[in-house]
């Protein structure tokens, strides 16, 4: 979500290029949610589950580690919410810990969710529920995962409206500087939450490429190579709002 690792790399320069700990929280959730499960799925139910079994890249002391998901939950915070869970997924660090490595001591990102929803899925994880391995039932073979996947599209699919959450911080030596968001569904334009906080990033970072504003080629890294005051500009034109902090 987000292009968040562009405003990770923009409070990494804020803090003369070295930092403690970049430490990345993020999440898709229902603006209402309803029991059992507080969740509904808001993109491909495919990349949820990569998100919940793969490994999570990390930083630990400046080195880049591999960690299990969904481990090491914390009680996150955030003004108009009550408590959420952050926790271990994968895939949400991408390139940071390679880019970052003996610049930063930890780097990772967790997922945020209310917080009944974390043992109920790390209880389906530790039961073999998201495992791909084929397994026989009668006559016929299937993997978990894909009756998971299946279940899940039936049961959690749904159009209510949902909201984004992000908060992204920077720490050295003491002091912190962060970035924060929290953007609703827009009955207006019909958009998601998740749609504006994913597509309006990807074209407008497109849009830089066309313009020559972004004039690397081949591999971008967004931390590093993406114009940060102008994409956190972009986005105002398109009314996110973007909480910046600094002590």
């Amino acid at each position: 979500m987000w292009r968040a690792s562009i405003l990770a790399g923009e409070l990494l320069r804020q803090m003369g290029g070295k930092a403690d700990a970049l430490k990345l929280y993020v999440g898709g959730l229902p603006k209402d949610p309803k029991p059992p499960f507080l969740y509904h799925l808001i993109f491909s139910v495919e990349g949820l589950i990569n998100e919940y079994v793969e490994p999570a890249i990390v930083l630990r002391n400046s080195k880049v580690t591999t960690i299990e998901p969904l481990t090491e939950p914390e009680d996150f915070h955030i003004s108009s919410f009550d408590k959420l869970v952050a926790f271990h997924t994968s895939g949400g660090t991408s390139t940071m810990p390679e880019t970052f490595a003996g610049k930063v001591g930890e780097c990772f990102e967790k997922t945020l969710r209310y917080p009944s929803h974390f043992p109920m899925i790390r209880s389906l994880y530790d039961l073999g529920f998201f495992s791909s391995k084929k397994m026989k039932f009668g006559k016929s073979e299937i993997a978990p995962r894909e009756l998971t996947a299946k279940l899940f599209l039936e049961k959690l699919t749904s159009d209510a409206p949902d909201v984004c959450i992000m908060r992204i911080e920077a720490h050295r030596d003491g002091r912190v500087a962060s970035y924060s968001v929290v953007d609703y569904y827009d009955p207006a334009t019909a958009m998601t939450a998740m749609m504006r906080t994913t597509a309006w990033p990807a074209s407008i970072v497109v849009m830089m490429m066309a313009s020559g504003e972004i004039t690397k080629r081949g591999g971008i890294k967004q931390e590093s190579d993406v114009p940060a005051q102008k994409f956190l500009a972009e986005m105002k034109k398109r009314g996110i709002a973007i909480e910046h902090k600094a002590s």
